[in-house]
């Protein structure tokens, strides 16, 4: 067990890394395309068809990718 420490420490960092990482990027890259597809909705703040055309898509492509990957 002793020699297996050091491994599932360096394992377990690494995997704390990755999930810091992604949280950061889904909450920098979700938030504002959220707002946007909120904002510009029709009858909302800014209503703008064309922008809140094409951030759905981008997001429903993203929300597409780990589908694809399995």
């Amino acid at each position: 067990m002793d020699d297996l420490l050091p491994d599932l420490t360096l394992a377990f960092n690494e995997t704390f890394q990755m999930l810091s990482i992604s949280t950061v990027l889904a909450i920098l890259g979700g938030l504002p395309l959220g707002f946007l597809i909120f904002v510009t909705d029709r009858h909302l703040f800014w209503q703008n068809r064309f922008i809140y055309l094409v951030a759905s898509v981008l997001v429903n492509i993203i929300r597409s990718v780990p589908f694809v990957i399995l």
